[in-house]
């Protein structure tokens, strides 16, 4: 596993934070997991308490700048791993200036990526050894890309190694909903759901909370507040139990990151609810390949309710949605979990 890239001297730069969730970092704890080889890892955002069983050495940083500023000499036998698809922090911070500085720096260089505005080897239009956008694309994307190093989902993902010993049940009736929104929530997503799913309508689902690890102590006490007289509403931190929560619920409402594919790769229905219409956009293919719909809860409130409803409680629309949705899942096969071994 990862013969090709374990003989170089690898950095890893990821982003981590309040403004830029957990998942990043999530990701990229997963794949040094998998190489058996301790690394150097650098963010951007917040600082970390590390594994020191994985990293040899960490650096951070507030923003780009300050790396930037560094005077870093170029290395030998080296490879640089971005993660760093964020759209706001693209804004604001000097990427080509940086990555030509990583070029410079570095022999190798894979970029971890995404699509849209949110991705970063757009951003630089430079030459990269590989680039992996561990996703769901259009071909116009293959196309685009056909001449460089270049892997996509299902020949490339990164997960919790936990997730890949789940079972995976087929879902025939919805009774425990587990609702998991990413360690952010800017937009007050967790409160909308809360004052939705509160309803005497759904007094007989069960639902559980995630609450981030960024939430505020403030907000997660107003969460808990709109629902304190509700027996089947109960709220978590997030904590390593996370993934027998997940394997004990019959649906996963998520946020449209990391965990929509986890819930793919265990077959388990999944109604993705995104912040904007961008995220919408970038759900497109993901959305094709099951029978489970997401919605933009801001704009899409009154279609996502009479969606659940229909979903829990009509039985013949349930049955079919769930059964079909699973043979879709289950011919889903993905290569390579966790590992990136391609020539560089």
């Amino acid at each position: 596993m990862n013969s090709y890239i374990r003989k170089y001297t690898i950095t890893f730069f990821c982003l981590y934070g309040k403004n830029f969730g957990y998942g990043h970092y999530s990701r990229i704890n997963s794949f040094v997991k998998n190489i058996k080889k301790r690394v150097k890892l650098v963010t951007f955002g917040d600082p970390i308490n590390i594994s020191k069983k994985l990293y040899s050495k960490y650096d951070y940083y507030k923003n780009i700048k300050e790396y930037n500023n560094k005077n870093i000499l170029k290395k030998k036998n080296s490879l640089a791993i971005l993660d760093l698809s964020n759209y706001s922090f693209f804004k604001k911070n000097n990427i080509n200036f940086f990555y030509k500085k990583i070029r410079n720096t570095f022999e190798k260089v894979i970029v971890i990526d995404s699509i849209l505005n949110e991705s970063f080897y757009n951003k630089i239009n430079l030459s990269v050894d590989c680039l992996v956008i561990p996703y769901f694309v259009a071909n116009k994307y293959k196309k685009k890309y056909k001449k460089i190093n270049f892997l996509t989902f299902p020949e490339i993902y990164f997960c919790n190694e936990k997730i890949l010993k789940l079972k995976h049940n087929k879902t025939k009736q919805i009774k425990s909903c587990l609702v998991t929104l990413g360690s952010t929530d800017n937009n007050n997503l967790n409160f909308e759901l809360i004052k939705i799913l509160s309803s005497n309508l759904f007094r007989k689902i069960n639902f559980t909370f995630i609450l981030g690890k960024f939430l505020t102590n403030n907000y997660k006490k107003k969460l808990i507040a709109l629902s304190k007289e509700k027996i089947n509403i109960k709220f978590i931190d997030f904590n390593l139990n996370f993934y027998s929560l997940f394997n004990k619920s019959d649906l996963i409402l998520s946020s449209s990151g990391i965990t929509k594919y986890e819930a793919l790769i265990t077959k388990k229905p999944n109604i993705r609810i995104y912040r904007n219409r961008r995220e919408k956009i970038l759900d497109n293919e993901f959305s094709k390949k099951q029978t489970i719909k997401g919605f933009n809860l801001k704009a899409e409130k009154i279609p996502f309710i009479n969606y659940f409803k229909k979903l829990v409680f009509n039985e013949n629309f349930s049955k079919k949605i769930l059964n079909k949705n699973f043979k879709m899942l289950n011919n889903i096969k993905i290569k390579n979990i966790n590992n990136i071994d391609v020539r560089i």
